[in-house]
């Protein structure tokens, strides 16, 4: 909470659809969850605790976008993804909730 670090964001396929996954710069922690915003939602969560822990003020909101954090709400991804899938399958935009996929 007293410095900026980068976090890499990565997609996984999973057995029941993409796991989405956030590391550390340090490698730990790893955030996963079955959304982008719930596994953004869970760095957000640890750095408010610990916020919190070393009595740090916070300012602004928490609101947080996994699509947008993980970068497939660029209209470059977009049209990336939209080409891959071309003839094959449907790219379902991502909603605020952070679905996204194939139909």
């Amino acid at each position: 909470p007293k410095k900026t670090v980068s976090y890499t964001s990565k997609i996984l396929r999973g057995t029941d659809g993409p796991i989405f996954r956030v590391i550390h710069e340090g490698g730990k922690p790893v955030f996963e969850s079955k959304s982008m915003t719930g596994c953004w939602t869970q760095v957000i969560s640890t750095v408010n605790a610990k916020r919190k822990e070393l009595d740090i003020d916070h300012v602004g909101g928490n609101s947080i976008s996994g699509p947008v954090m993980f970068g497939i709400t660029h209209p470059k991804v977009v049209k990336v993804l939209q080409n891959l899938t071309a003839g094959k399958a449907k790219f379902v935009e991502p909603t605020e909730g952070g679905t996204c996929g194939l139909n």
